[in-house]
């Protein structure tokens, strides 16, 4: 599996990081704003607008971490194709989500 990462601070990304390693996976870092291939993608939608991205191939994973209170910016994850999890969520389930087992917010 591997795991790219786009817009997401320098926490988030050694949190990622740590999570990929214990699944086995390879990781790259992004600057954004197009969505890269790879199996599962994680964009910070605070820092990636999903409103103007092209929506990615089904084959990819889209997960979009943003602030629990946001609706609208969840909303338009959904809208590009982007799985939304909050961000709280998204610490505390990471593995599951990098592996499919999350299920959707």
């Amino acid at each position: 599996m591997h795991v790219a990462i786009v817009g997401v601070d320098l926490l988030g990304q050694a949190r990622i990081r740590d999570a990929a390693t214990r699944l086995g996976a390879t990781v790259s870092v992004h600057p954004g704003p197009g969505i890269p291939e790879a199996d599962v993608v994680v964009v910070d939608l605070e820092t990636l607008d999903p409103s103007g991205l092209v929506p990615p191939p089904p084959s990819i994973r889209v997960l979009g971490i943003y602030p629990h209170k946001d609706a609208e910016l969840a909303a338009r994850a959904e809208r590009a194709g982007i799985e939304p999890v909050p961000r709280s969520r998204f610490v505390r389930e990471l593995d599951a989500l990098l592996q499919g087992d999350g299920g959707r917010a």
